[in-house]
């Protein structure tokens, strides 16, 4: 296997849990919603470098989900 992949829709739990408030603890948070992203980056990071370091052919990613979005509003 050459392929291989930190996270599933990196950016989806945390967006439903923090940004839409849709699952547990259904509060809207930015700040913890950029953490998490934050860590996941830091996460993804540290995989990659193991990865170079032991020196195991292949590429490392994550697999984003496209999505189609639009503006709350027409203001700028």
């Amino acid at each position: 296997m050459t392929r291989w992949f930190t996270f599933n829709e990196p950016i989806v739990v945390q967006t439903r849990v923090y940004l839409d408030a849709l699952r547990w603890p259904y509060e809207q948070n930015t700040g913890t919603w950029m953490q998490w992203n934050h860590h996941k980056v830091l996460a993804t990071a540290k995989v990659v470098r193991l990865f170079r370091e032991k020196g195991y052919r292949g590429t490392v990613g994550c697999i984003l989900n496209p999505e189609v979005t639009y503006p709350r509003s027409k203001a700028p």
